[in-house]
């Protein structure tokens, strides 16, 4: 196979144009999802009140579970 000054500059031009697609679609891709920094945090509120929640309710059954195997027969 021979290689020559015309084949290399074909072959990177098509690697440049290929680049600057991708390039372009990630450019787009950011301009078009902005976040909503209020709703994110205020969702993010409630999901953490929801998990301090939930390891409450873990806590409790651990108590639970160990008053219970505290008891013997």
């Amino acid at each position: 196979m021979q290689v020559n000054a015309n084949s290399m500059m074909s072959m990177s031009n098509q690697m440049f144009k290929s680049a600057s697609s991708v390039a372009n679609m990630n450019n787009a891709d950011a301009n078009a999802k902005q976040t909503d920094l209020s709703k994110e945090l205020t969702d993010q509120m409630v999901i953490q009140k929801n998990l301090d929640a939930n390891v409450e309710a873990v806590k409790t059954q651990d108590k639970m579970l160990g008053s219970l195997l505290d008891l013997t027969i």
